[in-house]
């Protein structure tokens, strides 16, 4: 009889990292994230492209929502795994959860006449990045809910972000 070795658990912060990454191909992403001149929009041609590094280290945090760090001056991304499905399948379900803390003098984006609600901006590309895509080392992504939402007094608005993973379950004959 052949005794296996569980793998659950094994690829979680690969797989975090590399979804994160994904996302960060998207350089509109990376613009409505690092950017928010009031004054111009932030795909306006006169901003530079930015290293999907800079935004990662300087914008995701890789802890649950922490309301306690979020501030009035930039946009944090918290990304964490929020539920693992091991039932005894052939597919693993992981769950990821992004919350966009938008400072709120942020949320809005003067677009000419119209505006633009930067939640669904950052919802939107993160969609064109990830939905619907079988990304390697991780499997197929799907984009489940959304939801919005304020903390308290902060002035800081936030959406939040349901993303499965669907992947093959890992066991390894020992």
């Amino acid at each position: 009889m052949n005794k296996y070795e569980s793998q659950k658990f094994k690829y979680i912060s690969d797989n975090t990292s590399k979804l994160v990454n994904e996302m960060l191909t998207n350089q509109n992403l990376a613009k409505y994230i690092y950017y928010l001149d009031n004054e111009k929009h932030p795909l306006d041609p006169s901003n530079p492209s930015i290293s999907p590094i800079r935004v990662r280290d300087k914008n995701f945090k890789f802890v649950l929502f922490d309301d306690n760090i979020v501030t009035d001056t930039q946009i944090l991304v918290f990304v964490n795994p929020a539920m693992n499905n091991y039932r005894g399948t052939t597919l693993s379900i992981d769950t990821f959860v992004m919350d966009v803390a938008i400072p709120n003098k942020y949320w809005i984006i003067h677009n000419g006449g119209d505006i633009q609600l930067r939640a669904y901006e950052i919802a939107y590309e993160t969609a064109k990045a990830i939905d619907g895509k079988s990304i390697t080392g991780i499997g197929d992504v799907e984009i489940v809910s959304a939801q919005t939402g304020r903390i308290g007094s902060k002035g800081i608005s936030v959406i939040s972000i349901n993303i499965e993973v669907k992947n093959s379950s890992v066991k390894t004959v020992v």
